[in-house]
């Protein structure tokens, strides 16, 4: 599974790196996602904290919607203020990526 996971994460880069020309923007997607590893767990099943939520295969508009929300502070709740510090310095073009991996995880 963690191969899997690696393997997609590298296409979402890759996809990343052409349509923004850029590879270190790509790489520090790789970082985002790891970050997201600390609390949601290294496959997005929340075994890290439950209490933080699956990720993994959540609908992929829901998770744009829901990070995006999250960046403008427009949310509050025990773990906002956690997500907010997370998400603040992501692009739309970040969230995105982050939301398709995610997403397309079992």
């Amino acid at each position: 599974m963690k191969a899997r996971s690696a393997s997609f994460l590298g296409r979402c880069a890759l996809a990343l790196m052409l349509s923004a020309g850029s590879v270190g923007h790509a790489l520090d997607l790789a970082a985002e996602v790891h970050r997201c590893d600390d609390c949601h767990g290294p496959s997005g099943h929340a075994n890290v904290l439950p209490v933080n939520g699956r990720i993994a295969g959540q609908n992929e508009d829901y998770l744009v919607y829901i990070l995006k929300e999250y960046r403008a502070g427009h949310l509050a709740g025990v773990n906002a203020a956690a997500m907010t510090y997370c998400v603040r310095q992501l692009s739309d073009d970040d969230i995105r990526m982050l939301s398709h991996y995610y997403a397309h995880l079992q």
